[in-house]
């Protein structure tokens, strides 16, 4: 009986070391990516993440965050991309009430960083 006892234990400890052994080879990469991008926010404490993948070979991390803005309110979640430890943050996006000059600015930008995001939020090539 203590023979069958210690073999389970023993089976249920490498279970759990081969499973955590994934877990921490991804997790530790994202939390330095979110402890990163925390570190360029206004209100740190306050920085909520979602879907955050790191991508070695593109040396970038991509995700979602909401943080605090100056006032104290959620700004909603917007999509970041890490890279090289300089942060980019999806650009804000232009009200119906500002002129068309402005949106259509404003859509620019825009569209500059979801091709500058598709570049680097994705496995580089051969990977």
């Amino acid at each position: 009986m203590r023979k069958l006892v210690t073999l389970g234990a023993t089976v249920a400890l490498v279970a759990l070391a081969a499973a955590s052994g994934y877990g921490w080879t991804h997790w530790l990469p994202v939390h330095k990516a979110e402890q990163e991008v925390r570190k360029q926010l206004r209100d740190p404490e306050s920085a909520r993440f979602e879907h955050v993948k790191v991508y070695p070979g593109n040396n970038a991390a991509c995700g979602l965050v909401n943080a605090r803005n100056s006032m104290g309110g959620y700004t909603g979640a917007r999509f970041f991309v890490l890279m090289n430890g300089v942060l980019t943050l999806e650009p804000e996006r232009a009200s119906d009430g500002d002129s068309t000059e402005r949106q259509i600015a404003d859509t620019l930008k825009y569209l500059d960083f979801l091709k500058f995001a598709e570049a680097f939020c994705k496995p580089a090539e051969g990977q």
